[in-house]
């Protein structure tokens, strides 16, 4: 593609670009000339910024071999190689609008949209420690030495390290709820001759957590339709993102 069909990064009109062009010398912004497609990936980019750190959560694609998901994975055939996980980045976003609608999230407010992020990276933490359960079982074989008249190694029966995984990740989500009910409760307390009682507003808050939180204990990644995947080479920064 000649420079004459790129555009400088000052004279992208997207306004998510503009946004970005103000944190770079008006110089530097002037003399970088951009595709369509960095464009795009420049876009995307600053969408997903969106979601904080979980923005940075979803599994590179690294085929068969490795992947925790590889016994359900519907792409497992022709894997996004180089990739995010498609499928992740699908559960990931699922997971963020389910909360946000069934605990009437005020997007606009960072504390309680941070929330809601921590609450998905330990529903997805407990995901993957499920996905390499179900193949691994709960035992594994972890070695602890070798055998010095044989040379081989010798293996103790452990519980299996992602039992660890869940473990964490349930006690972080409890945290994270606590957190966001105290955070909650100050926000009730105005409601007092309300429509709702606070007492029982809380209590329909935390139902509606456990509901929310059960869907996603029982989701799994199967029987879904493959979306078709272009098969590219990535580029040095990791490729285009395919969401």
């Amino acid at each position: 593609m000649t420079d004459e069909t790129k555009l400088a990064l000052s004279e992208v009109t997207d306004p998510l670009i503009q946004e970005i062009c103000k944190y770079y010398d008006p110089e530097l912004a002037a003399a970088i000339r951009l595709s369509p497609r960095e464009i795009e990936r420049m876009r995307k980019y600053a969408t997903k910024l969106h979601y904080g750190s979980a923005s940075w959560m979803p599994l590179i694609c690294t085929g068969e071999d490795s992947c925790v998901y590889k016994r359900v994975c519907p792409n497992i055939e022709h894997p996004p190689l180089g990739y995010e996980c498609p499928w992740e980045r699908l559960t990931i976003d699922r997971w963020y609008t389910d909360y946000v609608t069934s605990l009437e999230i005020d997007i606009a407010d960072k504390v309680e949209r941070s929330q809601v992020m921590e609450l998905v990276e330990a529903d997805v933490l407990n995901a993957r420690a499920n996905a390499v359960l179900s193949t691994d079982g709960f035992i594994m074989n972890n070695p602890v030495g070798v055998d010095p008249d044989t040379g081989a190694t010798i293996f103790r029966k452990e519980e299996h390290i992602a039992m660890l995984v869940k473990e964490k990740a349930h006690n972080r989500r409890d945290k994270i709820l606590k957190a966001f009910i105290a955070t909650r409760n100050e926000k009730v307390k105005a409601m007092k001759g309300g429509p709702m009682d606070p007492t029982e507003y809380l209590a329909k808050l935390r139902e509606k957590m456990a509901q929310v939180q059960q869907v996603h204990e029982a989701e799994v990644i199967k029987d879904a339709p493959v979306p078709a995947v272009e098969k590219k080479e990535p580029d040095q920064a990791g490729g285009d993102q395919p969401w």
